[in-house]
């Protein structure tokens, strides 16, 4: 409804979402103690132009003696 009363107000400042997209992909490495993740996302809109994010991220598990941490990397 509040689309509709603002639109007929010319109050359009908002992009109309067509279609969303999201695929995701993780997976530990065992034998390197590596997770990694992936992400790709695309949005089309009605009235503007499409956009595509990309997420890539890793992290290790490492010991320093009795102390266990986990190392991240994130990109984008």
């Amino acid at each position: 409804m509040n689309e509709y009363i603002n639109d007929t107000n010319h109050y359009t400042n908002y992009q109309n979402e067509k279609e969303s997209y999201i695929v995701t992909f993780n997976q530990y490495l065992e034998s390197l103690r590596l997770n990694t993740y992936v992400s790709l996302a695309r949005n089309t809109y009605w009235d503007a132009s499409s956009n595509v994010n990309y997420s890539l991220s890793l992290s290790r598990d490492f010991d320093i003696g009795p102390l266990k941490k986990r190392l991240h990397f994130s990109n984008i």
